[in-house]
């Protein structure tokens, strides 16, 4: 398996258990009802790259995951109200663990044993 879909299942996994989301809601009582956000939902819309005004991108994101073309189904108020339900380190975990992930080889060589060495060539940019 290529190491990005290694890492990206690895990713998934993590975010779609039900400890992951007990970890990182604010209280107890936050995400136990089934909602248009669900924990996961959320933490997945946060990870794309908003391009358009919020309303666009709510649509355009359930319409991918579930054929949903009604407004109605959603609103800007109901993404508000679930992320003031999410802490913050929800993100710094999973970015840790792709950090992780990401430098897990062991085949690099390192310079002086400690660094990475990362070099461009930018001569032909134009």
């Amino acid at each position: 398996m290529k190491k990005s879909l290694r890492i990206l299942e690895l990713l998934r996994v993590k975010i779609f258990s039900n400890k992951f989301c007990i970890k990182h809601k604010k209280r107890v009582e936050d995400f136990t009802r089934e909602r248009v956000f669900s924990f996961a939902r959320l933490v997945v819309f946060q990870m794309n790259i908003a391009t358009k005004t919020l309303s666009v991108d709510l649509t355009r994101f359930f319409r991918r995951i579930e054929g949903n073309t009604e407004q109605s189904s959603f609103s800007k108020q109901s993404y508000s109200a679930a992320r003031m339900k999410m802490k913050y380190s929800a993100y710094v975990e999973l970015n840790d663990d792709f950090v992780k992930a990401y430098y897990a080889d062991t085949d690099i060589k390192k310079y002086k044993g400690r660094y990475r060495l990362i070099a461009i060539d930018g001569s032909r940019i134009q």
